[in-house]
């Protein structure tokens, strides 16, 4: 919940994702993040490591870069059942990916 969380805060819980199992769901909405943060927990989710069942981007700013390297991470996680991106400004081209 609108924690004014920055990309930098992001980039380093993303890399606490990625070594840690216990955590399954995660809510960053609401917090202005850019595809700098969807890009760090696009790493995160292919880490063998990686338990998220649920990820809450809703109303960010990861566009469609952001977009486009969490479905490249979906490709290849097998755990992630709910992801949330409303209102991230995501163009067609994000949404394809």
């Amino acid at each position: 919940f609108d924690c004014a969380l920055s990309d930098a805060a992001v980039v380093a819980l993303a890399a606490v994702l990625s070594e840690c199992s216990a955590v399954d769901v995660l809510s960053l909405h609401r917090n202005r993040l850019g595809a700098a943060s969807a890009v760090a927990l696009s790493d995160a989710l292919v880490s063998p490591a990686s338990r998220l069942v649920r990820l809450n981007l809703d109303l960010n700013e990861v566009g469609s870069a952001g977009a486009e390297a969490l479905a490249g991470a979906l490709r290849r996680n097998t755990t992630l059942r709910e992801l949330f991106l409303f209102g991230n400004k995501i163009t067609d081209d994000g949404a394809i990916a």
